[in-house]
């Protein structure tokens, strides 16, 4: 196993790595099957990879693997985007998909690929914690996959995001008590991309289960004739006033492979 498919796979707290790590997994080429929680001791984080600052504007954008821009905020906890009405559109349909987040903006924060709209939040930058999304799928679909990747940043970043932006539970509660828990690198950390889309798979006013279509170009062998997908998936709650991701072996899973992403899927409108 290379340093690469180590860092998918021992990434982050152990119950995420064991739910979450066989789509990362499969994304960075990994032929691993069974994740193991992290045994090195935390690493000192980056001055400018840990805290929020305060600070506001942009540094000179990048782009990602697929190309796509991205933006590197001076603040390294993210710049909240002023928000508009997303005028009509579909949100929870059961016979067309759903529109996509108005503005959307692909943020490097914490050394993550985030995403922030102009429509559906985030809205709150508090400590290490973006918050305040649209109780809409479109709200759902930004609140979920930004605490999943916060997961991967380890330290005080991912035990803030995973304590306020997810269901509490006691499994989870003992995970994020324990100190030796360690993020990874961050310079691999900017391999790990957003998701080329989004699909709602069920949804109410509280509660929407969400699939996230992740992108490969590449494995072991080297280049692939044509890109696949990975599904990530998993739900989010409705509570006190905000989408709260449900992390438990029910509700998250790395969902079937796509060889294209069909008319059911919305791609973000960057």
């Amino acid at each position: 196993m290379n340093a690469k498919q180590k860092w998918m796979i021992g990434g982050a707290f152990a119950l995420v790595v064991v739910l979450v790590a066989a789509a990362f997994a499969w994304f960075a080429g990994s032929d691993a099957t069974e994740p193991t929680p992290p045994v090195a001791a935390p690493r000192s984080p980056e001055p400018s990879a840990q805290g929020n600052n305060g600070a506001t504007g942009f540094g000179d954008p990048t782009t990602d693997l697929a190309g796509r821009k991205v933006m590197i905020p001076n603040n390294p906890a993210g710049m909240i985007l002023p928000q508009r009405d997303p005028g009509p559109r579909t949100e929870c349909s059961t016979d067309q998909p759903t529109t996509s987040p108005g503005g959307v903006m692909i943020q490097r924060t914490f050394n993550v690929a985030t995403l922030f709209s102009e429509t559906d939040g985030p809205t709150t930058s508090d400590g290490n914690v973006i918050s305040g999304y649209s109780r809409t799928p479109q709200g759902a679909a930004l609140a979920g996959w930004n605490v999943i990747a916060r997961s991967y940043v380890g330290g005080q970043v991912t035990v803030d995001s995973i304590r306020q932006m997810t269901v509490p539970s006691p499994e989870l509660d003992a995970l994020l008590d324990n100190p030796d828990r360690e993020g990874a690198d961050p310079k691999n950390l900017q391999s790990l991309q957003a998701p080329d889309a989004f699909r709602v798979l069920s949804c109410d006013p509280d509660f929407v289960s969400v699939e996230w279509g992740m992108k490969r170009t590449v494995d072991e062998n080297g280049a692939l004739p044509s890109p696949i997908w990975k599904g990530i998936r998993t739900n989010l709650l409705w509570r006190d006033g905000d989408w709260r991701a449900q992390f438990n072996r029910e509700s998250i899973s790395a969902g079937q492979t796509y060889s294209a992403l069909d008319g059911t899927w919305t791609r973000w409108s960057l």
